[in-house]
């Protein structure tokens, strides 16, 4: 058993605040089995953020190598060495990387794998150099802790067992344990920028300090190797649910040899992707970046919470974030999730995309609805309304059902209660799909409509035929005032462009009687720069969310109103790059690297995004243009590693801050919607159609439109002000009534009882003449209660050629 080598504790205590390390990854990593429940990143030539036991948990900060002559230099790996990273293997999420003195003196080879089962990351190195220049070099192994997802409040030790110095830390439970396959000759732990190795080497190239201890703070370990000739040696970095478990399984990792190790690592990784179809004829760099991309997919995905695909394994920026930003992008968003699922359906990966499917179907609210982020374990982070998030699940249950992959799983009542909550809760959402501003978004519309006519056909296929056109008729609603809701009449930013799509017409959700005109609306816009401008006219904020339109199969490619509207954004919002073009997501985004080339804190510049490129290649090709061009932009915009960026510098370099035009900037990478999207991209390609295209709702709105329904909508939380000649008057409400209603003045009266649906919504139609000159006036008889609502509500008749307000 383990003992503690001794009391003496460190001083400094509790270290400087703690941070996280950079968000722009150059790798990462897990075994591809679900025993080794063990995560890794790599920036910089070192090993970053490592997640344990669950993919949204990091416990590391970082683990490098300190390099010391002991009289006249120290180096740290990641900021005085030269860095190569690459890939060891086309399928498996293995690295070496290459670590070079500048004066060329010695070079520092890492390989970087997982133990195959358990969860232990190994790193084999070797040192390599003239003989009598390595003999004099003293080599450290520096680890920061930040167990429990924080830096702060972490414990650390150097025990001894089996004849071993090892160096360990916990916090609440979990614990690391740190050896190498050489002994430590010291060993101690200290408080980071007070008693640690690196500030003690930084002193006088020496390790002076053997402390056994520091408690309740942010530190760090650090063990001098005895390499004693040695050049070749692994370092193990463990974690367990106690002391015993972790050491144990540091012990156990690293008793098996690195190359027996790495080869059971490579072959899980190889012997998963042989059903992923080869788009090599359709990539531009002979399959690589596709590849990469379903692996990096498939290690999204958690092995405790099957199915649950997180964002990225990154925190956008780290290096300027503390405890308090305990999210990252390690986490649930619903959106990414299921374009990481639809991804893998795509690549032929059915398995975990039906993993992904029951696992949201686990994970709805009772309501229908999906937070806007969450934990693995199912706990909200981030509390927003997003109705995108909503619709998104029942379009991955469609895939699933037309790919004839939902096995013995039946997503029917998570179909029905998503409808259901976006009948009650739209048609504008609390926040789009950029997370910031709420009202009628084109994106958010075109996902709804598509995930209302999937809906329906669901319906249709269990024998309820009044739910199913209750649904339909609702996505025909939302897609009869698309351009209502979301195109300028009165644009600016091009002058011969006045009438386009813009990014979203602001509303307040939560009233019912809130306007519907764009062409008045001011819209907010977060994360600006103190004293900057923030509120702009709805019709001159734009971005290429209305693509949706055409990607799902409700707009025609080619139409003019589409092809205006691109001609303003990329008037506004395209970037070109020396690797190819790139859009940015808005115009006035601040959501980026501030112009000095600094992290994103608070305020900065939205800069412009490879997943805009993929969404824009989509286009292309659905409008039967080629899309070669664009998808040789996105795999140049990935790292030599297959490594997307959420966001790449989209102006002049600015070689101090190390931000150069069209290379990533320090914002998440890999960005796994970026990655989802190249990988549909190529699939669409190859199959000649945009992959999300649902040919059900194409046919009904592009070709068969005279039987789509011409609706107004008056509910609770949206109580229609006007309805268009020829259109029909829906009244609906979550119980049974009777609607005691006239279209004259109350000179005649009609009482009609409602037509009750499973979703647990009732409705009534009021057709709309041509020649309809008066109001429609209406009250409610509340069956159930046996009594009158109580109070009249009206609905004024315009022209068809009226815009709704």
């Amino acid at each position: 058993m383990a003992k503690f080598r001794g009391q003496q504790l460190a001083f400094g205590r509790p270290g400087i605040e703690p941070r996280w390390t950079h968000g722009s990854k150059d790798g990462v990593g897990t075994a591809y089995f679900s025993s080794s429940r063990i995560w890794f990143t790599v920036w910089n030539g070192v090993l970053t953020e490592t997640y344990y036991p669950t993919i949204d948990k990091p416990q590391l900060r970082d683990l490098q190598f300190l390099i010391s002559d002991g009289k006249s230099f120290f180096h740290e790996e990641k900021r005085h060495l030269q860095t190569k990273t690459e890939r060891c293997s086309l399928h498996a999420l293995a690295y070496r990387v290459t670590n070079s003195d500048p004066e060329g003196r010695y070079q520092i080879i890492k390989e970087i794998i997982s133990d195959p089962h358990l969860p232990c990351i190994l790193q084999h190195t070797k040192v390599q150099g003239a003989p009598e220049f390595l003999s004099q070099l003293h080599f450290y192994v520096l680890c920061a802790p930040h167990l429990e997802v924080g830096g702060w409040k972490n414990n650390a030790y150097v025990i001894e067992t089996s004849g071993r110095q090892i160096l360990v830390a916990n916090k609440r439970g979990t614990w690391l344990a740190l050896m190498a396959t050489v002994p430590f000759s010291r060993a101690s732990c200290g408080y980071v920028g007070r008693s640690d190795g690196w500030t003690d080497l930084a002193g006088n190239f020496q390790m002076d300090w053997e402390f056994d201890q520091a408690l309740d703070g942010n530190v760090a370990l650090t063990g001098e190797l005895r390499l004693d000739g040695n050049s070749e040696f692994t370092v193990g970095l463990a974690l367990g649910d106690g002391l015993h478990n972790a050491v144990a399984t540091l012990f156990q990792a690293l008793g098996i040899p690195f190359i027996e190790q790495q080869n059971r690592y490579l072959d899980q990784w190889t012997r998963s992707c042989h059903k992923s179809p080869s788009f090599a004829k359709v990539a531009g760099d002979g399959g690589n970046l596709y590849h990469a991309s379903v692996s990096l997919l498939l290690a999204h995905e958690d092995k405790t919470f099957p199915g649950a695909l997180i964002a990225s394994m990154s925190i956008p920026w780290g290096e300027s974030k503390g405890d308090e930003d305990m999210g990252g992008y390690h986490l649930v968003w619903t959106r990414d999730m299921v374009n990481s699922a639809t991804a893998l359906l795509a690549a032929g990966h059915t398995e975990t995309a039906l993993r992904a499917l029951i696992y949201l179907a686990t994970s709805q609210r009772e309501d229908g609805g999906f937070p806007q982020n969450f934990w693995i374990n199912g706990q909200p982070h981030w509390h927003g309304m997003q109705l995108d998030e909503v619709s998104f699940p029942i379009l991955m249950a469609y895939q699933l059902r037309e790919a004839n992959a939902l096995a013995d799983f039946e997503p029917y009542v998570m179909v029905m209660r998503a409808a259901r909550y976006m009948v009650l809760q739209g048609p504008a959402t609390e926040q789009e799909r950029w997370e910031e501003a709420g009202g009628y978004s084109p994106s958010t519309l075109a996902s709804n409509i598509t995930g209302l006519f999937c809906a329906s056909s669901f319906a249709r296929e269990r024998g309820d035929h009044i739910t199913a056109q209750f649904l339909e008729d609702y996505a025909d609603f939302l897609e009869c005032h698309v351009d209502d809701w979301t195109v300028t009449t009165q644009g600016t930013l091009l002058p011969d462009v006045p009438r386009h799509y813009i990014r979203i017409t602001p509303t307040l959700v939560s009233d019912p009687l809130a306007g519907e005109e764009l062409n008045q609306g001011k819209m907010v816009i977060t994360n600006r720069r103190p004293g900057d401008p923030f509120e702009f006219p709805a019709n001159e904020i734009v971005d290429a969310g209305f693509l949706e339109l055409v990607r799902y199969g409700i707009r025609k490619p080619g139409a003019l109103l589409i092809e205006d509207s691109l001609r303003v954004v990329d008037a506004v919002l395209k970037v070109e790059t020396p690797v190819g073009p790139c859009w940015r997501r808005y115009n006035h985004d601040g959501y980026g690297q501030r112009p000095d080339g600094s992290a994103y804190q608070g305020w900065g510049q939205g800069r412009a995004w490879p997943l805009l490129t993929g969404e824009r290649a989509h286009y292309e090709l659905a409008a039967g243009r080629d899309a070669a061009q664009l998808v040789r932009a996105m795999e140049r915009f990935a790292s030599s590693t297959g490594m997307l960026p959420e966001q790449v510098w989209d102006t002049q370099d600015l070689p101090e801050a190390f931000m150069f035009l069209g290379k990533p900037t320090g914002s998440a990478m890999p960005l796994m919607w970026a990655h989802a999207e190249y990988v549909k991209l190529l699939r669409s390609i190859f199959d000649g159609k945009v992959y999300d295209l649902c040919p059900a709702m194409a046919e009904h709105y592009l070709f068969n439109r005279k039987d789509c329904c011409q609706l107004e909508v008056w509910k609770s939380n949206r109580q229609a002000r006007q309805v268009k000649r020829g259109y029909t008057l829906r009244i609906q409400y979550t119980a049974s009534f009777l609607l005691h209603w006239t279209a004259n003045q109350w000179q005649t009266v009609t009482d009609t009882p409602s037509t009750h649906t499973s979703l647990g919504i009732d409705f009534v139609d009021i057709p709309i003449s041509l020649e309809q000159q008066a109001p429609i006036q209406f009250t409610f008889f509340w069956t159930a209660l046996g009594r009158w609502e109580g109070r009249d509500h009206t609905v004024e008749v315009v022209p068809r050629r009226s815009s709704f307000s």
